[in-house]
Formats: C-alpha cells, structure tokens, sequence
C-alpha cells in the first residue's frame, strides 16, 4: 500500500488548532520581551499581544505543517523525524513572529521581538514531539491512531445514548409515559 500523506484541508484544520494552543507559550515570552526589550512609550499594548501571539501560533504551524509535508512523503511517515522536521518545527513560529509582530507594532525593530517570541513559543512543542528522534513505524502510528479514533467514537456513542436516556426519563417524569394506558383504563365505570 503506497503512502498517501493526510489531506492538506485536514492537516491545516489540525494545525489551526494545535497553533491556538501554541499561542499560549507564544503569548507569555512575547510579553515578558515586550515589558523587557521595548522602549515604555513603543509597547505593544495587551490587546495586540493576545492578537499577535494567535496569529503567531496559528500561522507558524501552519507554516510548520507545510514545510514538513515534503519531507512526510519523502519518509513515507506521517509524523516525520530528523534534523530537517527539528529545523521546521522551530523554524515556522520563528519566521510568523518576525513577519506578524512588526505589523502590529508598526515599526520594524518589532522583528528581533518577534522572531525571539516565536522561536522562544516554539521551544514546548519542540520538544514535547522530540522531531530529531525516530519514532514508531507508520503502521504502528496508524494502529495507535485507529484505536484512539475507536476509543473516542464509543465514549461519544455512550455519552449521547446517556443524554438520550436523561431526556427520555426527564420527558417521563414531566408527562408520564406515553405507552402506559393504565390510567386511562375503567373512565366507562
């Protein structure tokens, strides 16, 4: 079976999540190098370091995903390793927050900021993945992914069969049971 890398619709929608979730880290070394490389009267203010840490973390992943998508296929892998993918996975968030931050601080001395907020955001993801390590085989990745799909599809068949049943007895309760002819039975005596 020839390896067919995700869909780059999937990948992006992944990768918009993922980049929300990096804006966290991203957002905390970019104010902690806004209080202490900028000038007080250039600060970026809070609002624009919540939008620019987003933007940071949403468009470096995505950038991420589209670098290393060359080197999925070159390695038949869905989650691809070595030196290349360690360079991208740092690399996407460093060049987003050179690119991102000077527009929002409207001056481009913001790029030095930037690029160190990316790069210093990138930093947990970088090594929660550990990309310069081999990982399992694709057919292991694929069976552990399966299983977790699996996992998940019966946790939400049971959780929606136990709201139906809430509703049901909450119904029951409300306006007794519509199967029940006991009470309509001897109205003729």
């Amino acid at each position: 079976m020839a390896f067919e890398p995700v869909s780059l619709k999937y990948a992006m929608s992944g990768s918009i999540f993922i980049g929300a979730l990096n804006a966290v880290p991203v957002f905390v070394a970019i104010l902690l190098l806004n209080l202490a490389l900028v000038r007080d009267s250039e600060r970026l203010t809070i609002g624009s370091l919540i939008v620019t840490a987003i933007f940071i973390g949403v468009l470096g992943t995505c950038l991420t995903t589209l670098m290393n998508r060359h080197e999925q296929v070159k390695q038949q892998k869905t989650m691809p390793h070595g030196p290349v993918v360690a360079v991208t996975e740092l690399a996407g968030m460093t060049i987003a927050g050179a690119v991102v931050t000077p527009l929002f601080g409207m001056d481009p001395q913001f790029i030095w900021v930037g690029a160190a907020a990316g790069l210093l955001g990138s930093l947990p993801s970088f090594f929660v993945l550990s990309p310069w390590k081999a990982s399992e085989s694709e057919e292991d990745f694929q069976r552990r992914n399966k299983a977790f799909g699996n996992m998940t599809h019966e946790t939400a068949q049971e959780y929606k069969e136990e709201l139906r049943q809430k509703q049901q007895d909450k119904l029951e309760k409300k306006h007794g049971d519509p199967w029940n002819q006991d009470r309509n039975q001897g109205w003729w005596k």
